[in-house]
């Protein structure tokens, strides 16, 4: 120590001495204070000692995106270095940590005209999630891969997944959350908030991950910020999630590099993601089927039917989405779906209470609350189910089609008998409850031929001139049911799906529900994902992993960092911060190259294990002979026996079998004989 005195008189201000000794209190020890007392006083003799601990201080503050008043407080008190001062140290550490790749120099050269071209951006970010309520095994990546083997998805059918839902389920969650819309409008019935989630973002990348070589890098990129270890991939799953294109594009790279799979690899199973189970993100499964829903149901800008969206939307002032695909409208997008559903929940409520004005139920419920005598959690739940079986369910939306099956439904579920209005100059199926209520759109249109006058009287078609379509829809001839209502009961139950997926994620719900809904609406690429999540449910996860993924799948990012302001190729990010957290690039195709593919990595599993785990995998495959299926209708394609880990272990089983295996009988080779034949692979 250079300076006895200072740190002497410092310790003697930074904690008493009692009998001589020094007092070290547990939460402040005092050489800690002394040491980040003393670089106070130096910087502030002289500015350019810094490296004490100012330096450091200003980079952390960087590094933790301090607010811009903290670092000037820290800098006016002589804690940290000025946030210019600090960002040009980091410039200067990452000059001196490059070295010179190539003798060529970089110069840009701008083509002559009006302006620049624009290029497209592209970047890969990621963010790490804490996982809940997991069990130890619940992601074994052994017992996942043994129930792959089985390929029991290759049976499924569309009428097997139909039977699949489970219709009370869906009414139960359906029920509870036109509950919830009362409980949010009323503030004597709301909850307390959720829990938060666990959440780490990771540094970011300018991979393309739409392409495979540029998914395989980014996933490998933040598989080693993550501190996933490639010892662990024979025996761990790495769950990861995205959009529909991230996962179709990691799993095409699993297919492809699945045919480069070395045994004698130790890092095979890492390098080629072969252990990465992907799932489609909420959120951008979420936008989809909010864009198909919306298709549907919105309808032109200016429109008479009270059932589109659009009309709703503008009475509440809500803009019209220009484009049902842009990412950008997701969020205005579904705040007036979800206003104008809870909208429509509410007046229901508004009905059964039998209430001729919404206002009336927040005076209602204040006076119960007041009084003590609120209805219970039953009494609330009975009255939520009515309104799901009336005006959510599938049978409802064909009752409103159809004034002979409105008469046949039980005296409950039966839709009020109304007289047609007239709105915008046009027949509407909008009925009224009566005389002296307002108007609603629930109710059924009892004389038929009221809307058959538009019918009866078809536009003149002259030799000039072609038949132009109606501007707005016209029914058929002797039609009894009420359009209006039909459709609003269709978007109210198709979008209570959709906020159920918002709020949880239940058993099968989404996998169940919205195949169906994405079929509809054309998407044959989310059908095809989703169908993969379905069988991963059903066919390839064990119980506990089931509910590892269900625990963590919503992801509550509340109070997250937020992003730094930058632009994604900001020159001091990609200059400075960015070459310390990723890997040197790479023009190979085939991922990026380390030393750890040159050198043996330490710790790694060694050639009897991995032999062990082969032969555990060989004789459970043995054991359900899962190469001999029937063939039969499908949904999904078999396991393709081309790839390059079955391959290998076909192979090694084999070859145990006809090297000496004293237990082998007749059968067994007949069954061998039968495999080569089914498989299509040379095994000589």
């Amino acid at each position: 120590m250079r300076s006895p005195l200072v740190w002497y008189l410092m310790e003697c201000m930074a904690a008493p001495k009692k009998n001589g000794v020094l007092v070290v209190q547990r939460r402040r020890n005092p050489e800690i204070i002394q040491t980040s007392a003393i670089p106070l006083f130096v910087l502030s003799g002289n500015q350019y000692a810094n490296g004490y601990m100012a330096m450091h201080m200003g980079i952390w503050h960087i590094a933790c995106g301090s607010h811009v008043d903290v670092k000037r407080a820290y800098s006016h008190l002589a804690g940290s270095v000025h946030e210019t001062t600090a960002r040009r140290a980091l410039e200067t550490m990452a000059d001196d940590s490059f070295e010179p790749r190539s003798g060529l120099e970089f110069l840009q050269v701008w083509e002559g005209g009006v302006g620049l071209e624009n290029r497209m951006i592209c970047g890969c970010a990621c963010t790490a999630i804490g996982l809940e309520d997991c069990e130890p095994d619940a992601f074994d990546f052994v017992d996942c891969f043994t129930r792959i083997l089985k390929n029991e998805h290759a049976e499924l059918t569309v009428s097997k997944l139909h039977e699949d839902i489970d219709w009370d389920h869906i009414r139960g969650v359906q029920s509870l959350h036109v509950l919830r819309a009362l409980c949010s409008f009323v503030p004597s019935l709301k909850m307390r908030e959720g829990q938060k989630t666990k959440v780490v973002p990771l540094g970011c990348n300018a991979k393309h991950e739409i392409e495979i070589s540029g998914m395989m890098r980014a996933l490998l990129d933040f598989f080693r910020q993550a501190g996933l270890s490639p010892k662990y991939a024979a025996s761990l799953i790495a769950w990861v999630g995205g959009d529909g294109g991230s996962v179709l594009a990691i799993d095409a790279a699993k297919k492809y590099s699945a045919t480069m799979y070395d045994p004698e690899d130790v890092e095979c199973d890492y390098k080629n993601l072969y252990n990465v189970m992907s799932t489609l993100g909420i959120w951008h499964t979420q936008l989809t089927m909010q864009n198909s829903i919306a298709a549907n149901h919105y309808g032109p800008v200016v429109t008479c039917d009270p059932s589109s969206l659009s009309r709703s939307g503008a009475c509440a002032g809500f803009k019209w989405p220009m484009n049902f695909k842009d990412c950008g409208n997701y969020y205005p997008l579904s705040r007036s779906m979800t206003a104008i559903w809870e909208t429509h929940v509410l007046d229901c409520w508004r009905l059964e209470l039998e209430f001729n004005n919404y206002k009336k139920i927040n005076p209602y419920f204040d006076a119960l609350a007041n009084e003590a005598k609120l209805p219970t959690f039953e009494w609330f739940l009975a009255k939520a189910e009515w309104i799901v079986d009336c005006y959510m369910t599938p049978d409802a939306y064909e009752q409103a089609l159809s004034e002979t099956l409105n008469n046949s439904a039980p005296d409950h579920l039966k839709f009020p008998i109304g007289k047609p209005h007239s709105s915008c100059g046009t027949i509407s199926t909008s009925q009224s409850k009566g005389n002296d209520e307002p108007t609603t759109n629930m109710a059924i249109s009892k004389d038929p031929e009221v809307e058959g006058d538009a019918e009866d009287k078809p536009p003149t078609q002259s030799s000039e001139s072609k038949k132009k379509k109606p501007a707005t829809h016209v029914e058929e001839k002797g039609f009894t049911g009420d359009r209006v209502l039909a459709n609003t009961i269709l978007f109210m139950m198709e979008y209570s799906w959709w906020i159920e997926a918002t709020y949880a994620i239940p058993e099968g719900d989404i996998g169940w529900i919205w195949i169906f809904v994405a079929a509809v609406a054309g998407n044959t690429n989310y059908v095809n994902l989703l169908l993969e999540m379905y069988c991963l449910f059903q066919y390839k996860s064990s119980q506990n992993l089931k509910d590892a993924i269900w625990n963590n799948w919503l992801v509550n990012v509340t109070d997250m960092v937020k992003k730094s302001g930058k632009n994604f190729d900001d020159k001091f990010l990609r200059k400075s911060p960015s070459p310390i957290l990723h890997e040197p690039p790479t023009s190979s195709p085939s991922g990026s190259i380390d030393e750890d593919d040159i050198i043996s990595v330490e710790g790694a599993a060694s050639d009897e294990e991995i032999i062990e785990k082969d032969d555990e995998i060989n004789l459970l495959e043995e054991r359900n002979n899962h190469s001999r299926l029937d063939p039969g209708p499908e949904l999904m394609p078999s396991i393709d026996p081309n790839s390059g880990r079955l391959i290998t272990e076909w192979e090694d089983d084999v070859e145990e079998l006809l090297e000496g295996d004293d237990t082998l009988d007749s059968g067994d080779a007949s069954k061998i004989s039968e495999f080569e034949q089914d498989s299509d692979i040379d095994l000589q």
